[in-house]
């Protein structure tokens, strides 16, 4: 019996030790794997960190291709404002040359109308309406 109690207690001790070290080996290996849990976010998160920086520096890159090229239309197109104000006023004042001659035309040539010969006539420009 003796023997018996004996066994019985160094089993529960043997059980024991094997439980305790099992316990520490299982927390040592959930400590390896937060560490490395924790390696893998900082290692996610960088990459994470140069693409964003990667993506603001080609969004820049980009925004400023962009800008650069309106600059260069409104530089363009600056530069042709004059040249065509120039030939629109040219345009205008021929026009408005040759309204003023066709009007003075017009006042200087006073013809007589036909249906009675002692009254002068004055012709006006005919403007179809339809046309303008």
């Amino acid at each position: 019996r003796e023997k018996i109690k004996q066994f019985a207690l160094q089993e529960e001790k043997r059980q024991k030790a094997e439980k305790i070290h099992q316990q520490q080996k299982h927390d040592n290996q959930m400590r390896e794997m937060v560490g490395q849990c924790e390696s893998n976010i900082r290692e996610l998160q960088q990459l994470q960190n140069e693409k964003c920086h990667l993506l603001i520096e080609n969004e820049t890159q980009r925004l400023k291709a962009l800008d650069e090229d309106h600059n260069q239309q409104l530089k363009d197109w600056r530069e042709l404002l004059r040249p065509r104000k120039q030939a629109l006023e040219d345009e205008l004042n021929q026009r408005k040359k040759d309204q003023q001659m066709f009007f003075k035309l017009s006042e200087d040539s006073e013809y007589q109308s036909p249906s009675s010969p002692n009254k002068v006539a004055k012709f006006f420009p005919y403007s179809d309406s339809s046309t303008t």
